[in-house]
Parts: C-alpha cells; structure tokens; sequence
C-alpha cells in the first residue's frame, strides 16, 4: 500500500512545474494571509494544474485559462471575480489542482474560512508537490484556529559519522525526539550499523545521495545513479527503502527533482530551512528559532558537527516550549506515518478532522 501511495505520489510531480523560490511557510504565530513566496511568486505558478494530470483536451485549457483570469482579478483585489472564475474551472475540470488550491486561497481571504478548510483538504487528498503540500497543511492549521501543537521536521545531512552519530542518537533519546537522517549512501555501506541503530530508535533514514557531488553538471544518468545507489544501500542496512531526497550542497534543479521522482523520491530541497549558523554560538539559537522555526518547517543540520550537537538540548527544550510536535520528514509530508503505513493526511493537520467533508461530500 505504502509503495503504491509513494508511486502515485512521485509520478504526479514528474509532471508538475518547479519554481526556485520558497513558499513562506506559517510562523509559529500564525500563516501569512497572502497566498504568495517570499519571492512574490503566485500560488499558481507553484503547479501546472493539468500536465500529466489528465489527457489535455478544450476543457482542460479553459479551466487554464480560468485560473489565469482568477489570479489576475486576485491580484487586482476583485476577490469576487477571481472566486467566481475559479469556481468556473472547478466546474468544467474537478481535477484542476491549481483552481482547487487557489479557491482556498481567496476564500480564505474573503473570510469563508470553512469553505477555504474543505478546498484546502480536497487538495490534500490528492498527490500534490511538497512546496505546495506544505503550505496548504500551513494554511488548514491556520484556518482551524485551534491552539494545536505544530508540527516540525528536525533533519540532519551527511550522516553517518562513526563515534558522533552515536553520540547524536544518544541526546535526541534523552530529548524524546524522532529526526530524519540525509544519508550518503557510501557511507552506510561503509558503517550499515549505524544506519539500523537509527531506525531501530523509530527515527527516519532517507536518501543524501550515494557519492555527496559536489558538481552541478551531472547528466539524467548520474544523477538517478547517484539516487538509486543511495536507496539500495539504505534500503539493504534499514529495511526500508527511501521515500525522500535532499540533493547536496542546495544545487537542487528541475531535473534533479524529475530524476528523483523516477527513483520514488520526494525532492525537498525548496522547502528546507537551514540551520548550519545555530552553531554560531547560544545567543543565535534563541533568534534563529523564532526567525525560521514554524508549524510544517523542516529545519535542517548537520551530522557530524559538535557545535551542534552542543546546541541541539537547547534547540529541543525551546521547540517544546513551543509546543511543538517532532515528526519525520516523511511523515510531514504525509507520505507515512510511524509503523509505516501512509496517513490519511499529513502529519500537520491530522488534527483538523472536525472540518473534514464527509465521504458523501468528497464523492
């Protein structure tokens, strides 16, 4: 069942069009109220609402356009027209994701929250990238103004290391935390022990390449090499097979995200918070915190790196005075869930079942 959801998952975003720059995510406080990037990138430039989706036909194209209409009238400030627009591309196309997810968006914005709830969920349901999954997760919890504890990814890159793993594994026990480890497959061929220790503590072990390269210029080839090897070695050490990639050195691309998906991998790198600079010293964890932790943020270190292994009982205790709720990556993704089978919905808003449509609505 798990492969079956990760397939379909990763044979949708092989259609879907990339954007290079982030989607602002919730802060702990709250969700931004405008359906843009930090880059001012609208919300329909994040998916192609029919490529790959369904054979292309006039219908389709006019649901396209529809949606072009809307986001024109949106950002004009004609709410109305856009919503009216949109709702019209829902009605030719019910599969247009981008009209789905956009209707949310405006409805929200003219203050139909329980509306904006269904649409966002709707969206959800179906295989949608990781940028806009985790924006529409973002935009549910804030909608739901419930004080629900937030869900938050810590991830570390490069692992293993021999005698600092170890030691990483031993204060996220005592802190009674679950991580994802970015390995680099070489290396768990090298030490398959360290690999099996982290999943046996129930923590998540995903895909860092099998080489580390440093290069932009791999060809398709190389790189689903370097995807593929990576996932038979942790695959071969852990038992379970990978379902996510962090690509090296932020040199993600359109075409390492295409190649990945050929894999059964989820390309994250746009939605990943770095946090290499908490080793700065005591006094930047508490800023860089409430600057970048926030509900459905994966924020990311290094393995092998003392300075952060000293920061991390810090960076813990503030995050649960946040309140925070420490999952994987994958299953913030809502790619799966602990004891592997995939949720119902993402990790971040599996608390907002009181908003959900019902099966009759949904059909």
């Amino acid at each position: 069942m798990r492969l079956t959801r990760r397939r379909e998952y990763t044979k949708a975003l092989q259609s879907v069009a990339a954007v290079s720059a982030l989607i602002g995510l919730v802060a702990l406080s709250g969700c931004a109220p405008a359906p843009r990037g930090r880059s001012g990138v609208a919300v329909a430039e994040v998916l192609d609402p029919h490529e790959g989706a369904h054979p292309a036909s006039e219908t389709a194209v006019g649901a396209d356009e529809l949606v072009t209409e809307a986001l024109a009238a949106k950002r004009a400030g004609r709410l109305e027209e856009a919503e009216a627009a949109l709702r019209r591309a829902l009605a030719i196309d019910p599969t247009c994701r981008s009209a789905r997810w956009a209707l949310g968006w405006v409805l929200a914005n003219a203050g139909q929250s329980d509306e904006a709830i269904d649409h966002f969920r709707r969206f959800l349901a179906g295989d949608c990238p990781a940028r806009a999954r985790l924006e529409a997760c973002a935009a549910l919890q804030r909608l739901s103004r419930r004080e629900e504890r937030p869900a938050i990814a810590l991830a570390f890159d490069d692992f293993p290391f021999p005698g600092q793993s170890e030691e990483l594994l031993e204060i996220l026990d005592e802190g009674g935390v679950r991580v994802t480890f970015f390995a680099i497959g070489r290396k768990v061929v090298a030490h398959p022990e360290i690999a099996r220790q982290a999943a046996e503590a129930d923590h998540s072990v995903q895909n860092h390449t099998w080489s580390h390269p440093r290069g932009s210029g791999l060809s398709d080839g190389e790189i689903r090499e370097e995807c593929r090897r990576c996932s038979d070695a942790i695959e071969e050490a852990t038992g379970e097979r990978p379902c996510v990639l962090r690509w090296p050195g932020a040199r993600w691309s359109r075409g390492v995200e295409l190649r990945a998906a050929e894999c059964g991998l989820v390309a994250i790198d746009p939605i990943v918070t770095g946090m290499g600079d908490v080793n700065l010293g005591p006094g930047r964890i508490g800023e860089a915190l409430r600057e970048r932790a926030g509900a459905g943020r994966i924020l990311a270190f290094h393995d092998g790196c003392s300075a952060t292994r000293r920061a991390l009982p810090e960076i813990i205790a503030a995050l649960k005075r946040y309140r925070c709720r420490f999952v994987t990556v994958p299953e913030l993704l809502g790619l799966e869930q602990p004891g592997g089978e995939p949720p119902a919905e993402p990790a971040a808003v599996r608390q907002i079942a009181p908003h959900a449509p019902s099966n009759a609505e949904e059909q």
